[in-house]
């Protein structure tokens, strides 16, 4: 029995810490387990080190979207995991990821969870049930740590104080507090703090773009907190993060696979900060770097270049370079065969469009010892001319009923996920009724709806409730209006396939090879092409 186990720590935290659940103890007890089963060997071993199963869909895991392509070949016929819940918190994927490798000829194993070891079996309803019931367990235990988490944080960064996390540029931790003393966990460190007064000055003073502060920084040999050089990005963030101007924040970002901007960093109405009785921001002297007018006066020239037109020069008549989002010929097909991650398009300087690993965004070099970039241009000459190669050979009939077969697969399979999405959609209405009434109910008279305590809902408990339905009610939404992808009338491969594609624009040639492509895996020295259609076919 060939076995693979994947192992999973939700936090950057729990990366660095040896707790219950670390990494090299979920190592130890699912290769104890292995040795303990004669004829097993463990041939693989993932590790999804700060992805939560919860906050990240299993689509978005490059990780567990290799482990099942390597399902998908044969490469080993039982996944192991150290828990149930490191395969997915999320309670409607988590029996179907289990699906998932079962139908690749896979058992899914939890050491764990039981002594000896369990199987997560799917064969009786009674089955299916307990998968479901598992899955809804670990989701509730999600939602509620994430409830007393955010409500604690939002409470520290109306106080005054910092949140946690690695100390921002300009500050360093201090090493006199203990736990729960009310000593405060940052302190300013003067010698980056001088850089920051220094950035601020350049921006406002001499009118310089952020690109040109980096370039100076580098040329003054000033350290970043990471060891790399400096660029615009990373001046930009710096910059634009209150804590600078003595302002501990909470909301400025969402978690995810990535960490992401929740709003517009100029909106300081959306943060949870420090604010006086009128509302206004209340700076801790403690950790104030810059004055607040000051760093004021930097988000107001920031915001009015963002708003100036397209290629408008700066206040000193250069322009700063910025990465801008591009769509490829190949985007949502590529993934990089050194890590198994997804390679996203971009431009660069000069218009230079290329593929990048995600992987060497995340992690850095570390995590892929493949290339970092490749030019769009040369790699997309090697896929279709992989691609007409094979075309040449192909036999039409067959293909053209299979590429039919394939979109009448994707149009059911559309309509289910439209279904789907609005009984969700309905289900969200409800749930955010019932909590609005909830609120009301509290505020209007005796309270006769009790929380899970016993007591009546805290507000702040029940306004975190709302605004998470809130959320999840607009996000349905906006993928229940999403417009329908198009559909494209499969053209005959061969016999004219090919220069039809050749004349039709970019978004159709995309469609044409996501009909034809599974997945496009890049090298190197060279390519996989996974065919959508059965390669028999193709051939002839």
């Amino acid at each position: 029995m060939l076995a693979a186990a994947i192992y999973r720590v939700s936090t950057e935290k729990q990366v660095k810490r040896d707790g219950e659940d670390s990494i090299p103890v979920q190592a130890t007890a699912v290769r104890a387990f292995v040795a303990a089963h004669p004829g097993w060997t463990l041939v693989r071993e993932y590790a999804e080190e700060g992805v939560s199963g919860f906050k990240v869909s299993a689509a978005d895991r490059d990780v567990l979207q290799q482990a099942l392509a390597d399902a998908r070949r044969g490469l080993f016929q039982a996944l192991i995991v150290f828990k149930a819940d490191r395969l997915s918190r999320n309670s409607m994927e988590y029996p179907l990821v289990i699906d998932r490798f079962r139908r690749l000829g896979c058992e899914v194993w939890s050491v764990a969870d039981a002594p000896g070891g369990r199987l997560l079996a799917l064969d009786t309803q009674m089955d299916k049930f307990i998968r479901f019931l598992e899955g809804w367990q670990a989701e509730s235990e999600s939602q509620n740590t994430s409830i007393r988490v955010s409500a604690a944080m939002r409470q520290m960064a109306a106080e005054g104080r910092w949140t946690g996390g690695p100390p921002p540029f300009g500050f360093r931790l201090n090493p006199a507090r203990r736990p729960r003393s009310s000593q405060p966990a940052l302190l300013i460190d003067e010698s980056q703090a001088a850089a920051v007064r220094r950035m601020v000055r350049l921006y406002l003073e001499e009118r310089m773009g952020c690109s040109r502060i980096a370039a100076v920084l580098n040329q003054e040999g000033v350290g970043h907190l990471s060891g790399r050089p400096w660029d615009g990005q990373r001046v930009r963030r710096i910059l634009q993060n209150p804590i600078i101007a003595g302002l501990p924040t909470y909301g400025r970002t969402r978690p995810g696979l990535r960490t992401r901007a929740a709003a517009s960093p100029y909106d300081l109405v959306q943060f949870v900060l420090p604010r006086d009785a009128a509302g206004n921001p209340r700076p801790v002297p403690d950790l104030q770097i810059v004055p607040l007018d000051l760093w004021l006066q930097v988000l107001a020239a920031m915001q009015s270049k963002r708003r100036a037109p397209a290629g408008a020069a700066s206040g000193d008549g250069s322009e700063e370079r910025r990465l801008r989002p591009a769509r490829g010929l190949l985007t949502g097909l590529l993934v990089c065969g050194h890590c198994g991650a997804r390679l996203v398009a971009g431009t660069g300087a000069r218009d230079r469009r290329y593929y990048l690993c995600r992987t060497h965004v995340q992690v850095g070099r570390s995590g892929c010892d493949g290339q970092r970039t490749y030019g769009a241009r040369r790699l997309e000459q090697a896929v279709l001319a992989q691609l007409a190669r094979l075309l040449a050979r192909a036999d039409p009939a067959g293909l053209q009923g299979s590429v039919r077969q394939e979109q009448a697969a994707g149009a059911a399979e559309a309509r289910r996920q439209q279904r789907v999405l609005a009984a969700e959609l309905a289900r969200a209405e409800r749930v955010l009724a019932g909590w609005l009434d909830r609120l009301e109910a509290q505020m209007a008279g005796p309270v006769e709806d009790l929380g899970p305590a016993g007591h009546p809902w805290p507000e702040p408990v029940l306004l975190a409730r709302i605004r998470a339905a809130e959320q999840r009610r607009e996000q349905l939404k906006q993928a229940a209006e999403a417009p329908a992808p198009t559909e494209v009338p499969p053209q005959t491969p061969g016999g004219g396939w090919w220069e039809a594609f050749a004349g039709a624009p970019q978004p159709v040639q995309r469609l044409l090879l996501h009909d034809l492509l599974q997945r496009v895996v890049v090298w190197r020295d060279r390519l996989e092409l996974d065919f959508r259609v059965d390669l028999a076919t193709l051939l002839g």
